[in-house]
């Protein structure tokens, strides 16, 4: 076996840091550091599918050396985001572009989750909303809404809510007699 202590140092936004605060006495076996199924959940913006491990010292077989793997990984399903909000639309219209909602984690970060039920109501303005109210996010988390539509004039809110998240409402968006824009 070899002595080999390590500790954890810093991190970035790019980069953890860990330091050997003591080396290996044994000349054939300099000290070796295993990572074994080493996960990072960032705290901020888009998930990186995966990245390498790298000896960037000033001994031993320093540079660019692939010696590993990690496995970037969300937290939990949190709350919802639209990533396509409702436009304008004339009444009885299906709103175009689809809307769309994603699910993100605590710290933001894309939850690539298929199978979450999310339902869409209409939270302010009269009428009702029509077209497929409910649906499943797809592989990537998301939920798409290609037929909404709504069936009397004004300025409206829709909101999005699944069990165990928390709920998000759209902009607003108006709702026009035919051909008024």
């Amino acid at each position: 076996t070899t002595n080999l202590a390590m500790s954890f140092t810093s991190r970035t936004s790019e980069l953890i840091t860990f330091t050997v605060t003591q080396a290996s006495t044994s000349p054939n076996r300099p000290g070796q550091a295993v990572f074994s199924n080493f996960r990072v959940r960032p705290t901020d913006g888009v998930l990186p599918n995966s990245g390498i491990i790298i000896n960037e010292g000033t001994t031993g077989f320093a540079g660019n050396t692939n010696y590993g793997s990690l496995n970037v990984v969300p937290g939990q399903a949190n709350h919802l985001i639209f990533t396509q909000q409702p436009t304008n639309v004339n009444i009885n219209q299906a709103i175009a572009p689809a809307v769309r909602v994603q699910v993100r984690d605590q710290f933001g970060n894309y939850v690539e989750q298929a199978g979450i039920e999310v339902i869409m109501t209409l939270t302010e303005g009269t009428g009702s909303l029509y077209g497929t109210t409910t649906t499943s996010t797809n592989t990537e988390g998301e939920a798409v809404f290609s037929n909404l539509r709504v069936d009397e004039t004004g300025n409206k809110t829709i909101t999005a809510s699944a069990t165990g998240l928390t709920a998000i409402e759209s902009d607003y968006f108006q709702v026009l007699l035919d051909g008024v824009f």
